[in-house]
């Protein structure tokens, strides 16, 4: 840190929290359908619109 203050570098920094919340909660299934939707398709699709095209409730309940 000391060292953006001596070169005078501009820096604004965010320290994410809500990971600590949610870690538990991802479900690794849903987030893959997620990521390989919106790399072929350029649309992110929410986590119930996931479970309905995959059938989650049948699996997981």
């Amino acid at each position: 840190m000391q060292e953006n203050i001596v070169a005078y570098i501009p820096c604004i920094a965010f320290h994410y929290k809500a990971t600590e919340i949610i870690a538990n909660n991802i479900d690794f299934e849903i987030a893959e359908f997620q990521y390989k939707y919106l790399l072929k398709h350029e649309k992110w699709l929410g986590d119930e619109k996931v479970k309905k095209i995959i059938g989650y409730e049948c699996f997981h309940n």
